[in-house]
């Protein structure tokens, strides 16, 4: 029964105990909305506690509230059973919401990603992969698997694949790097997206789910790319994009933080750079995307590639580049227009500062090529109005004295049309005679001492799976390198050095291994030499 003094204590229900909730949670894996609920149980049962505090401090005029002697004196008798049963029961109730919400994290929520692998072998040659953020570079002997944050990177020699979501294979060409950006299932969805740092790229994409999604990455572009065949070529200046079989999407990442989406079509490519992305857009995109050159069709790295999954096309290809196609005997037709030539003038007369000119004019409409002294111009394109031709003294296209150009029209059946003429007239340059600069020397070698008997011309073979490579180089060397690896153990001054290649570490594999040796000098001056090893072991 409440005093009559006693002041009502406003949405005060009664208190439970205060628990550590958040240490209890962290154990358990919840999902948010199960968090959120204990968030607020924890608010409602500090606001019970401090209802407690409240009604057990609160005193009247006659003295202490009565009810605080009651309750310690039903406590003496009944000791703390009621406590601890109401305790057990908050202690239960909140430990099965907890249960209740692991188990829906774990049984029905699907929205954690599961991390995937992939695998990559090393074909031929050498080939490195990296762990994680680790900077540092383990050779590959035969296959590993790799997850979301390593990389990959094939030396001067090396060609390597990687295996990514089910039958999709990716070949790396020689100096070519690729970091794994992101590679992981949510749900029924499959994601990768590779990074490719600089080299040539050769995707098959085979096993691709309707919900799966695979994407080739630089810096200038990302490319989704879909069942069927696509290659990328990455330098310091552009990223080519290759259709070979299939369509391809191809976001460009211009300036300013925007972004333009192409369709690419299959049997086309296009080359994105600097200077031509910020005009890259849907709309204007027909005068970039060009068709895939014959040449890369017919290259031996697509040729191998394409035998891996098309043996038949891939041969067919390999016998009409055994086959030579015989040449279009041009035949003059007067009924064909002939090019015109706007620029320089007939007779110009061309210093003798200036080593080049360009010759340009006009194509006639049905031209399929355009010949300049029976050179035809590369660059010309069937269809193109405007031709030019670079006449250089470099080139010895350009001559001191008088210089002719004949240029001729042809169209796609072979007729020729009447030739169009220019003279230029160059003035030749005043002779000055040239000091002899003084010749360089060159830094010495180094000098492989062992193993005995090894040569620079002549690959050595041995069992061993550990060779010490030793030699000398000049005292006044600062680094030596070997494959591109500094020699930590190296003195400068000493003019000795050693390298210890072994198969546990991934630098010796069967087969040839190349070791090239470089000393760095004085002012940067450097000189190498290489030697091959090849790897032998005994089978017992």
């Amino acid at each position: 029964m409440r005093h009559l003094n006693q002041p009502k204590e406003k949405n005060c229900r009664p208190a439970f105990p205060m628990l550590h909730l958040h240490k209890l949670s962290s154990r358990i894996i919840v999902s948010k909305k199960t968090k959120k609920r204990i968030l607020v149980l924890q608010k409602k049962f500090a606001k019970g506690i401090k209802c407690i505090k409240n009604r057990t401090e609160m005193k009247h005029s006659r003295g202490v509230y009565r009810r605080r002697s009651f309750r310690r004196n039903h406590s003496r008798r009944h000791g703390s059973r009621s406590f601890f049963s109401h305790y057990s029961k908050i202690l239960g109730i909140i430990l099965a919401v907890l249960l209740l919400g692991g188990i829906y994290h774990w049984g029905f929520n699907t929205s954690q990603a599961e991390n995937l692998s992939a695998t990559t072998n090393a074909q031929s040659g050498n080939t490195e992969f990296s762990i994680g953020e680790s900077n540092q570079w383990t050779f590959l002997q035969d296959s590993i698997d790799l997850i979301a944050g390593d990389k990959i990177k094939t030396l001067g020699n090396g060609k390597a694949s990687l295996s990514v979501l089910g039958g999709n294979t990716l070949f790396l060409k020689e100096n070519t790097e690729i970091s794994l950006v992101e590679l992981n299932k949510q749900s029924d969805q499959k994601k990768a997206v590779i990074r490719l740092e600089r080299g040539d790229l050769w995707v098959h994409v085979g096993e691709l789910g309707a919900k799966d999604s695979l994407k080739i990455i630089t810096t200038e572009q990302s490319t989704e790319v879909s069942n069927g065949i696509s290659a990328f070529s990455k330098n310091e200046n552009d990223t080519q994009v290759l259709a070979l079989k299939g369509d391809l999407k191809t976001t460009v990442f211009q300036n300013n933080k925007k972004t333009s989406t192409l369709d690419i079509a299959g049997g086309s490519t296009i080359e994105i750079n600097e200077l031509n992305k910020d005009s890259l857009t849907e709309e204007d995109t027909a005068q970039f995307v060009k068709e895939v050159p014959p040449s890369f069709v017919k290259s031996k790295w697509n040729l191998e590639n394409l035998a891996k999954f098309f043996p038949s096309e891939a041969q067919a290809l390999e016998q009409q580049l055994q086959k030579k196609p015989k040449p279009i005997e041009p035949v003059e037709n007067k009924n064909i227009a002939s090019p015109t030539i706007s620029s320089p003038q007939n007779n110009a007369i061309i210093p003798a500062e200036t080593t080049s000119v360009v010759i340009e004019g006009i194509a006639p409409e049905n031209a399929y090529q355009i010949s300049v002294n029976g050179y035809t111009l590369t660059k010309y394109q069937p269809g193109d109005r405007k031709w030019s031709y670079l006449a250089s003294t470099k080139f010895g296209t350009m001559v001191p004295g008088k210089n002719t150009y004949t240029v001729k029209a042809t169209t796609r059946d072979g007729q020729e049309s009447a030739p169009a003429q220019i003279s230029i007239n160059y003035t030749a340059p005043k002779k000055v005679e040239k000091t002899k600069a003084p010749q360089k020397k060159e830094y010495p070698k180094p000098v492989i001492t062992s193993p005995t008997g090894i040569q620079t011309n002549t690959p050595w073979e041995t069992s061993s799976s550990i060779i010490t490579l030793q030699g000398t180089v000049p005292k006044d060397t600062t680094k030596v390198l070997v494959n591109e690896f500094a020699l930590r153990q190296y003195k400068p001054g000493s003019g000795k050095f050693f390298y210890i290649a072994n198969a546990q570490y991934g630098n010796f594999v069967k087969g040839e291994n190349l070791y090239v040796v470089k000393a760095i000098g004085p002012k940067n001056q450097s000189s190498e030499i290489a030697v091959t090893i090849i790897y032998k072991p005994v089978k017992l």
